[in-house]
């Protein structure tokens, strides 16, 4: 077989590609060393009553809720009434442990 030197460049390329990702899965991973995790420490000091009030009210803003709604029928009544006896017995089930 004759081999020409860009025949070789190409298999030379290919063996190092292989020889690297072999060597690549047999790699072990590397932890950092407890010394260099980091740790965060969280420091507040006790707010008085006064002050958890006035932190409450602080960002208390008037919020507007907008409901919008129409008037189910006959049928859509009894439909949603269904579904609701429905998720009724299956939260009863779930807060007993007995969820299915």
């Amino acid at each position: 077989m004759k081999s020409t030197i860009k025949n070789s460049l190409i298999l030379s390329i290919a063996l190092c590609a292989g020889v690297a990702a072999v060597s690549q899965a047999f790699t072990t991973e590397v932890r950092p060393a407890q010394a260099e995790i980091q740790t965060v420490s969280i420091v507040a000091k006790r707010m008085t009553e006064q002050e958890k009030i006035a932190f409450d009210t602080d960002s208390a803003e008037v919020q507007q809720v907008i409901v919008a709604a129409r008037r189910m029928n006959a049928e859509e009544k009894f439909a949603y009434d269904q579904q609701f006896s429905v998720n009724q017995k299956l939260a009863q089930k779930s807060a007993n442990g007995k969820a299915i």
